[in-house]
């Protein structure tokens, strides 16, 4: 029984271990190898720099043309990214509040009239308690970070 099982376990590994996928080979780099001087050269100065020339004209495919013209229309406005900014740095600024102690100050203030049936000199009075408290509320000191 296991003699028999060990046979077809053993072709099984053997076969993993086989491709039959074709070898890949890499395609040709559309680009040169090189960079080519002598076609800069050959440009002189009067070639227009690379950060003055239009989209329009440096991009040919018609295709990505389309694509860029549909960003441009449905760009956000710069000062919704600059709200966006400032709404992230707000949020770490809170963030960052945590890393400083917090204190807390607390104030009461109760006057009540007590009834001369429920004093201990029959008389009616009124009492006015004040109460007043600051504290640091849980605050560690962080030597490393």
């Amino acid at each position: 029984m296991r003699q028999a099982l060990a046979w077809p376990m053993a072709v099984g590994l053997l076969m993993s271990g086989c491709s039959l996928a074709p070898q890949y080979e890499r395609p040709a780099m559309p680009v040169p190898d090189a960079w080519n001087q002598e076609t800069t050269a050959a440009a002189g100065p009067e070639a227009t720099p690379l950060p003055d020339i239009p989209w329009q004209e440096f991009i040919t495919d018609p295709s990505l043309r389309s694509v860029v013209e549909l960003a441009v229309a449905n760009n956000r406005d710069l000062r919704a990214a600059a709200l966006n900014v400032q709404r992230a740095r707000a949020v770490f600024r809170i963030q960052r509040a945590d890393l400083l102690p917090n204190a807390a100050a607390t104030a009461s203030g109760d006057i009540y009239r007590l009834p001369a049936a429920l004093s201990d000199t029959d008389k009616a009075r009124t009492i006015a308690q004040y109460q007043v408290g600051l504290g640091v509320a849980g605050w560690e000191l962080d030597f490393f970070g």
